[in-house]
């Protein structure tokens, strides 16, 4: 299976990169008075981006398999990496989707609590892959490890990516999706979590359309929608007919 087309994941459970990643949002909190930091990426590797996903399954390093074995009570036979992946696959392949769940969780759990400790009245948003519980044999929390009945507990904005364009969808879809996602996690407009989409302005591949964008846009606001954004701003900004569509849109709704 293709790796990979245009970027590579690090590990989630490498702990040096772990503490520089903190150790980062701490610093951007101090230094800056704001509203709201984003998560963007905050999955197990995958390029989820595309008409025909890459999935690999990961990660078997030795720091995975070391916590898994720990976290789980779960002892894993001596071998090469490969066979030991094939064994937790084949005998415990539940309990390992659950855990790569919780690492990613646990990402968020932090990122959370640092943010109320330096910046309380901060929110915490996620850009995250926007497929439904069955697309691609639940590929969202099989293969990326995420699951809404865990992240819901910390992520005060959800902002599935709607790429349509880009994953091979009709412009139609982004409205389907939003409102499955809203009934999903059911997002209320007076509460938290709230959901922001951030749809497809950018033209590649194809041109997205003046039409096509205010399509998209008004689907970014369906369900209990109480906000849209766009990928990317410049791509609206460098387009006159897309800025006039963005003004219409937030004028009127």
């Amino acid at each position: 299976m293709q790796a990979a087309s245009w970027f590579m994941g690090v590990c989630p459970t490498e702990p040096v990169f772990r503490q520089y990643r903190f150790g980062q949002l701490r610093d951007l909190l101090l230094e800056y008075d704001l509203d709201g930091v984003w998560m963007d990426y905050v999955h197990w590797h995958a390029q989820f981006e595309e008409p025909e996903p890459i999935l690999p399954e990961t990660c078997f390093c030795d720091h995975c398999l070391d916590n898994f074995s720990k976290d789980s009570g779960i002892e894993i036979p001596d071998g090469i990496t490969s066979k030991k992946a094939l064994w937790i696959l084949n005998n415990h392949d539940e309990s390992w989707r659950n855990w790569r769940c919780e690492v990613i969780y646990d990402w968020t759990y932090e990122i959370k609590r640092i943010i109320k400790e330096i910046k309380p009245e901060a929110l915490l948003g996620l850009y995250h892959c926007p497929w439904d519980d069955q697309e691609f044999n639940s590929a969202r929390r099989r293969i990326l490890g995420l699951d809404y009945n865990l992240l819901k507990e910390t992520i005060d904005v959800f902002s599935p990516m709607v790429y349509h364009r880009r994953m091979g969808r009709e412009p139609a879809w982004v409205k389907e999706n939003i409102r499955w996602f809203s009934n999903r996690l059911n997002i209320r407009k007076d509460s938290y979590p709230k959901v922001w989409p951030i749809v497809q302005a950018y033209n590649n591949p194809g041109i997205i359309s003046n039409k096509e964008f205010e399509t998209v846009l008004k689907g970014g606001l369906a369900g209990k929608s109480s906000g849209v954004m766009m990928f990317t701003t410049s791509a609206v900004a460098e387009d006159e007919g897309k800025t006039e569509v963005m003004k219409n849109v937030y004028t009127h709704n």
